[in-house]
């Protein structure tokens, strides 16, 4: 599977995908639900802060 662009988690938590196959004579279809979870993409940078 390829795909267009990244699934991002903003847009939607869930995307489904129907795979269809076939051998000619015979046909499946297979729908997948794919479950995208948040990631903490830039995680903030902290320093020690010195105060006198």
């Amino acid at each position: 599977m390829v795909l267009a662009g990244a699934l991002d988690f903003e847009a939607s938590e869930n995307f489904e995908i129907t795979v269809e196959v076939s051998d000619g004579a015979l046909t499946a279809l297979q729908t997948f639900t794919i479950e995208v979870e948040d990631v903490n993409e830039a995680p903030p940078k902290a320093g020690l802060l010195t105060f006198s």
